[in-house]
């Protein structure tokens, strides 16, 4: 009798972690779409993308963690898109990801030299919206160009 509600406790467990994780990568590629809406105003507002001086990375979330501290935000990009939207939180999975935010690159060499916005999701996961980098352990890298 113990053994089976052990087995049924470590079902349900799986089961939620597996909800929460779904949920988080749902709620990524949700605040993705946000931002390519939100740059697309800014184009339309600008008439061209901001530069981040080559294909160098900036962190366009409210925070931009582990992996991916060390890319600071740029008060131009800011500029560029927070008027249409608050900069989105990436939702707290504990590091599993190694990296976490949303990165913006004026010239990213991946996409042809097009501006582009870079996100991790924890796997298993597909990309939803943009296209993929690359699949490691511990994240799945997507892009969206800006076209």
């Amino acid at each position: 009798m113990i053994g089976i509600i052990g087995l049924l406790s470590t079902i349900a467990i799986t089961s939620l972690s597996s909800a929460r994780r779904q949920s988080r990568n749902a709620k990524r590629i949700a605040d993705v779409k946000q931002l390519v809406t939100a740059f697309s105003l800014g184009l339309d507002a600008n008439g061209t993308y901001p530069s981040t001086g080559g294909s160098v990375y900036k962190c366009i979330s409210s925070a931009c963690t582990t992996g991916w501290a060390a890319y600071s935000a740029s008060g131009t990009v800011d500029a560029f898109f927070t008027p249409f939207i608050t900069k989105p939180t990436d939702p707290d999975d504990n590091n599993a990801r190694t990296c976490g935010g949303y990165l913006y690159n004026g010239a990213a060499a991946f996409a042809g030299g097009l501006p582009a916005i870079d996100f991790l999701l924890e796997p298993p996961a597909t990309c939803g919206v943009g296209t993929l980098r690359s699949t490691t352990a511990n994240y799945v890298e997507c892009m969206v160009a800006l076209y």
